[in-house]
């Protein structure tokens, strides 16, 4: 049995009881992805407040790669492929909505939980839907936090200025 919402998202594409449509969906929906960072970057953070720097990787072909981690088990599988020492590693956590989202115009792939029997990843043709949907998915959520009146400030301006709506409209006579 699969341990996180990712693996068990995987797991369930893999064996097509979901579609790849619902795969996307709930990996940009997980709010808890670790993304390795450098020291610098995390230092700057600490002192600004703001990310400004994703650590990808470029292999010797120009590819390059955005490794997103679903928690630290799956960092380790990929830390012992590549014989990389366990050495401390930063990462900032933080949501799908927020990851792709991101401009990701320097990138080729993302790799998810790379060196996992659950790997997966998506290339650049992909990132747009990523993009949409990490957008949809923010909107849905400011929605339910309206509807609850627990939402963030600008939640409104948000859900306002959500290009993709349709909204049904009927008449009735008489």
């Amino acid at each position: 049995m699969p341990d996180s919402p990712v693996q068990l998202a995987i797991a369930e594409w893999h064996n097509k009881q979901i579609t790849g449509t619902e795969l996307m969906r709930r990996l940009v929906s997980f709010d808890k992805w670790m993304l390795p960072m450098s020291e610098a970057a995390a230092a700057e953070m600490v002192s600004t407040g703001a990310a400004s720097r994703l650590m990808y990787s470029q292999d010797g072909e120009g590819v390059s790669r955005l490794y997103l981690f679903s928690d630290g088990e799956a960092y380790n599988a990929f830390r012992a492929s590549v014989e990389q020492d366990a050495s401390e590693q930063h990462f900032l956590s933080t949501t799908g909505t927020w990851i792709f989202q991101l401009p990701l115009d320097p990138l080729d792939f993302i790799e998810i939980d790379p060196a996992t029997p659950w790997q997966i990843g998506y290339h650049k043709e992909q990132f747009p839907r990523l993009r949409a949907m990490a957008g949809a998915v923010e909107v849905e959520q400011a929605l339910t936090a309206l509807r609850a009146g627990t939402a963030e400030p600008g939640s409104l301006t948000k859900v306002r200025q959500y290009e993709h709506y349709i909204l049904a409209v009927t008449s009735l006579d008489g």
